[in-house]
């Protein structure tokens, strides 16, 4: 009778001891999962990163006005006038590594007269875009990233 006990616990524990082993490589697995998970979109948001800073020093060096004084940007719409919606042209750019990039403005650039004081006045221009950038292998692994800042003149 004793033995046909021992045998039972015995069994009993092994398969209690296979199941947090089991439940253990399980976590792990998780774990290693999310890891690469998080780095994909990593790769995803640096991309989008570089793009932002391209267009950014872009309007930067290539601001200009045309003659009715609206912003004219070479990066869009061959060099004419921007408009809200009007997709940037990133060139070379529009391709990282395994990532399709685009930019989009969100809103027309616009400029601001400020008034700075003692018969001073500053100018200003505001500009707000989108860029995305999406893996050719996974289109789910995208980055967004929505930037607005104001160039002071």
């Amino acid at each position: 009778m004793n033995r046909g006990f021992a045998l039972v616990t015995t069994m009993l524990l092994s398969f209690i001891a296979m199941g947090v082993i089991i439940s253990l490589h399980f976590v792990i697995n998780q774990g290693s999962d999310i890891s690469s998970v998080s780095k994909s979109y990593e790769s995803a948001k640096e991309a989008a990163r570089g793009i932002a800073e391209y267009v950014m020093e872009e309007i930067i060096l290539e601001e200009t006005f045309d003659a009715s004084g609206n912003i004219v940007l070479p990066i869009c719409n061959g060099g004419n006038a921007c408009n809200a919606g009007d997709d940037i042209d990133l060139g070379s750019y529009s391709q990282l590594g395994s990532y399709t990039c685009t930019a989009t403005l969100l809103s027309a650039p616009f400029e601001k007269e400020e008034d700075l004081g003692g018969g001073v006045t500053g100018y200003y221009s505001v500009y707000s875009f989108t860029v995305t950038a999406t893996d050719i292998n996974n289109p789910l692994n995208r980055a967004v990233i929505d930037v607005v800042f104001e160039l002071e003149e």
